[in-house]
């Protein structure tokens, strides 16, 4: 098995293990949560469909997914630990976070 197969098969088994310990996660229904966990769920996304697409030897794909990944997570901990009120009703609003990059 190629060092690269390996990788995926372990980040199929660490998206498993982080799935279970969220699933029927209980969270409060305040924008700043809420916030934060779409843009979770989103990178989760990301990941799941880079996995698939280095299944499919679409590694230029994979790799081109990975910076919205990143940018997700950056979005979600800067929402869950950084950002104001304001500028969490700005972001959900629309509007685009400090230094002008949005989450894909």
């Amino acid at each position: 098995m190629s060092e690269l197969r390996r990788r995926i098969e372990l980040s199929k088994r660490l998206a498993d293990q982080i799935g279970e310990q969220i699933e029927g996660l209980e969270l409060k229904a305040d924008d700043r949560t809420r916030a934060s966990a779409a843009l979770i769920s989103l990178s989760l996304c990301h990941h799941g469909a880079i996995i698939q697409l280095f299944d499919v030897k679409r590694p230029g794909s994979a790799l081109a997914l990975i910076r919205s990944m990143i940018d997700c997570l950056v979005r979600a901990q800067w929402v869950a630990h950084l950002a104001t009120d304001d500028q969490i009703k700005g972001f959900i609003a629309g509007d685009d976070p400090p230094g002008g990059a949005r989450a894909h």
